[in-house]
């Protein structure tokens, strides 16, 4: 088994995908071990800031999917108004 790779920030940073990913594929981490198929370019340096400000799009996003895919499943008015007559 060859050696793993650590990649890990300098002080007050941290780590993200360098290609564009969704945002809700977005990690921000304080290390990566790299796999044989990944190379440090795969990788880029942040702010701690950049990264919360990444997480709190992450949340946004996952937020608005959520709350979509929640608007499509609840009742209508009609459909309530039916089971109440049943």
């Amino acid at each position: 088994m060859g050696n793993k790779i650590k990649l890990t920030p300098s002080e007050g940073h941290r780590l993200t995908q360098s290609g564009d990913v969704d945002i809700l594929d977005r990690v921000v981490v304080m290390a990566v071990y790299l796999s044989k198929n990944e190379s440090a370019s795969d990788w880029k340096e942040i702010t701690k800031e950049e990264g919360l400000a990444l997480m709190q799009a992450k949340v946004d996003a996952l937020a608005e999917r959520l709350a979509n895919e929640i608007e499509g499943i609840t009742p209508s008015e009609d459909e309530d108004d039916t089971e109440e007559g049943a």
